[in-house]
């Protein structure tokens, strides 16, 4: 694989996302929350972001502004970001919890799995689907976190 390439995909995808960002705030940012353009204002979570605009899509009254095509198209943008780091905290967590001793059937019940099989498998997804991910930095996490 070309990295540079990668890089230039992995730059566009976050140039993206953050473009989508920008414009789920300005459309749908409450009265109650700074715009982007205060640079004292706290992040608003991408979770947040998307869920105002799905309310806004199935209710469409509290003042709230029409819901079109982009709108939908930039919230599913952002589930992009919102996967990711879901899969990788939960990639991050399964390996600490293996590290400090934690059978796979420990992580198994944890996860609501039905087997140590499918922790295992879960994990090994997840591993998989973060490299593909990952851009041109490798997958996040400790160095030298391996596969418990």
């Amino acid at each position: 694989m070309d990295i540079t390439a990668s890089h230039d995909d992995y730059r566009r995808r976050l140039m993206a996302a953050h473009a989508a960002r920008t414009r789920l705030l300005d459309r749908f940012g409450t009265g109650d929350r700074p715009r982007p353009q205060d640079p004292a204002a706290p992040p608003v979570p991408a979770t947040e972001l998307v869920r105002l605009v799905l309310e806004a899509a199935h209710d469409p009254g509290d003042g709230a502004p029409e819901v079109g095509p982009e709108d939908l198209a930039d919230a599913l943008q952002m589930i992009v970001p919102i996967r990711r780091s879901i899969d990788s905290m939960e990639y991050q967590a399964v390996a600490a919890a293996r590290r400090a001793g934690l059978t796979w059937r420990q992580v198994a019940d944890a996860l609501a799995l039905e087997s140590p099989q499918a922790a295992q498998q879960r994990f090994q997804r997840l591993a998989v689907r973060l490299d593909q991910t990952a851009g041109p930095f490798g997958r996040p996490g400790p160095a030298g976190e391996g596969r418990p």
